[in-house]
């Protein structure tokens, strides 16, 4: 098996004691090694499936959160800059299920209209009113005028947001490759302290509080959920082709 996943310590839980060293990029570069079968299974992000309805992705884990993600943000470069007023964005060309999410909260929650919003990536124009940030840079960001989009999503919707998952262009995995996935997730979380890396911008303390409290590595009935209402807003503004149903390998 040919494995990629995210780079990010997010997705730490989810590799950590696999037998096959992950292929690591950032979620856009994973959707494009799917997409020419360089890879069979990876760790990519949830909005693909709305652009490949023919890709699966494997019940039961998901990497996501419950309230506040801290690695996802919106971060304004000033205080009178707010989601309310905003007018250019740079987004980069790292993301894809959270520069969406962006879009439909932008619209969808607040009320804002995207043909007014200026989005630029991948080279930053230098003028921009803030910048969308995600992973462990996001996690570093300190900024006092920034907003969570995890936290923004479920406060909203009041259900679970889902970034990413184990996603495939087989329409079936091996039950051994499901099995030690999920004994990967399993192990990593009952033992944290045997994963967690020695770092010098985190402590031990920050990064399992991190693990624990912000994210949630689950893919059940109430994340299906969200990934749906997800999917449907974005279908509704037109980001996203409707018609889509969730496809999952058990």
């Amino acid at each position: 098996m040919n494995i990629g996943s995210v780079p990010y310590l997010n997705a730490l839980p989810l590799i950590a004691s696999l037998e096959e060293e992950p292929r690591l990029e950032v979620p856009a570069a994973l959707v494009r090694l799917l997409k020419i079968d360089e890879l069979d299974i990876a760790l990519a992000p949830i909005a693909c499936l709305f652009d490949h309805p023919e890709w699966k992705i494997i019940d039961g884990i998901g990497l996501g959160t419950k309230g506040a993600i801290r690695s996802v943000k919106l971060s304004f470069n000033k205080s009178s800059i707010t989601i309310y007023n905003i007018k250019s964005i740079y987004t980069g060309i790292e993301s894809v299920s959270s520069l969406l999410l962006l879009k439909v909260l932008l619209v969808k929650k607040y009320g804002r209209r995207l043909d007014e919003i200026s989005m630029t990536g991948p080279i930053p124009g230098g003028d921009e009113e803030a910048q969308l940030v995600i992973g462990d840079k996001a996690l570093k960001e300190n900024s006092p005028y920034s907003i969570d989009l995890g936290l923004e999503w479920t406060s909203w919707t009041r259900l679970p947001f889902v970034f990413a998952g184990w996603i495939s262009r087989s329409s079936t995995v091996d039950a051994s490759i499901i099995r030690k996935l999920k004994n990967c997730r399993d192990r990593s979380l009952k033992n944290l302290e045997t994963i967690i890396p020695i770092t010098r911008e985190f402590s031990t303390a920050f990064l399992k509080e991190y693990f624990t409290e912000n994210l949630s590595y689950e893919l059940g009935e109430a994340e299906k959920k969200g990934i749906v209402l997800f999917h449907r807003y974005a279908a509704e503004l037109g980001l996203a082709a409707k018609g889509w149903e969730p496809h999952f390998i058990v």
